[in-house]
């Protein structure tokens, strides 16, 4: 609320802001699952701004999915493949930055429109603006600190899901102590807060069972198999879009991108070099079509969780995000095509 009262009628300060720190976290470590908990307070601070729902999720989900699909740096989609490809890390690195800024500025673009379009009644966070006492900025630096330690386990120490979540539990339990409410009090908020998350947790284990269910009935390698072998034969540019298109379907099943980056790198890498692609544009046909896709398939625990969280039916959300998920999709399309006519 002091962020909103200081903006003064400058609110789209606050969604373009908004939507470039959680795109960089989208960019630098693939962030999706981190953002279920923070949703209630998006949406409350999205309120506060005449924002909806949809706007709310969009800066924050939405803007991390964009990062992560153009990102030169992920380490979960671009690094992965281009160590499947044999390429150097981190390469083409200028090229990559270059489409991500356009991606970001026309998907921001759209949001800022729609939520102009789209404006609601303001609903201020708080009755009153507080000062930050000594005691709350120490918890702002805990918390700060918090995701930097996570950051940082995640690109250098192989950190999983099960260190993610210590590390949040012991802040969470920190954070009760310094906010002087006690070891009863921390843990009756614990468990008000898991209360309100296990709908969203039922619906992400829900969703990642599909997946899981293919694999086990080993339907995936005919997939696979079955999306690229009509690539062969193909002028590179079509080969190139056609690599892309497919990677976007097989996002439906395979929920992971990371995942997908270990099965399909070895089908396409040598297809590739067989039609005429360089490795460079498959592993961009790979990051482009299967990361922008977890902004819609149902398979996406974190979005299905999302969506859970701020009451979103996945039909009204289909309705909002099919066109900035086009957008993005047409920057990919110029990426894609630019790569093969330079020799990216």
């Amino acid at each position: 609320q002091w962020i909103v009262d200081r903006l003064k009628g400058q609110d789209w300060i606050a969604l373009v802001l908004v939507s470039l720190i959680f795109a960089t976290g989208g960019a630098t470590i693939g962030m999706q699952e981190e953002f279920i908990a923070l949703t209630p307070l998006l949406i409350a601070f999205s309120r506060s701004l005449g924002y909806n729902v949809f706007v709310a999720i969009g800066m924050s989900f939405g803007a991390a999915v964009v990062g992560s699909a153009f990102s030169p740096m992920n380490p979960f989609a671009v690094v992965l493949a281009q160590q499947e490809a044999e390429l150097p890390l981190l390469s083409g690195l200028e090229f990559r930055l270059v489409f991500l800024l356009i991606a970001l500025g026309a998907y921001i673009f759209f949001l800022w429109r729609y939520a102009r379009a789209n404006q609601v009644e303001k609903e201020p966070m708080s009755e009153s603006v507080e000062t930050i006492s000594p005691r709350k900025g120490l918890i702002l630096f805990l918390v700060a600190i918090t995701f930097a330690v996570v950051t940082y386990g995640l690109l250098f120490l192989g950190w999983g899901f099960n260190e993610i979540s210590a590390c949040f539990f012991v802040v969470g339990i920190l954070t009760g102590l310094l906010a002087r409410l006690g070891i009863n009090g921390t843990c009756m908020m614990y468990v008000e807060g898991m209360k309100e998350m296990t709908y969203a947790v039922v619906i992400l284990g829900l969703a990642s069972s599909i997946p899981l269910l293919l694999e086990e009935g080993q339907i995936l390698d005919t997939v696979i198999h079955t999306a690229f072998r009509p690539m062969e034969g193909l002028p590179p540019a079509l080969s190139a879009l056609g690599m892309m298109g497919s990677q976007a379907l097989l996002h439906f099943p395979l929920m992971s991108y990371s995942a997908q980056a270990l099965m399909t790198m070895p089908v396409l890498i040598p297809l590739s070099d067989l039609v005429g692609v360089s490795r460079q544009v498959c592993v961009l046909a790979y990051q482009y079509g299967a990361v922008n896709m977890d902004m819609i398939v149902p398979t996406n625990g974190a979005l299905m969780a999302i969506l859970a969280v701020g009451g979103i039916s996945f039909d009204k959300w289909v309705k909002f995000v099919w066109k900035p998920l086009l957008l993005c999709f047409v920057v990919a399309v110029i990426a894609v095509l630019t790569g093969v006519f330079i020799g990216f």
